[in-house]
């Protein structure tokens, strides 16, 4: 029983996490992160576009 319960509060935070990480970002960005099938993903993804538009910034100044 307390393996069930244990999936189902895990299920449960990976929902939640992706939800957030949809909300927070902008729609074009949000149409790229929906086919993605993990939350791992999704991360990597946004953690790499902000290292480009740091860059970005700082090439600009």
């Amino acid at each position: 029983m307390e393996q069930i319960k244990n999936h189902k509060e895990r299920k449960s935070r990976i929902s939640k996490a992706r939800a957030t990480l949809y909300t927070a970002n902008s729609s074009e960005i949000l149409l790229k992160i929906m086919t993605m099938k993990s939350t791992f993903e999704v991360w990597n993804f946004l953690k790499d576009s902000m290292k480009k538009m740091k860059g970005l910034k700082e090439r600009k100044c």
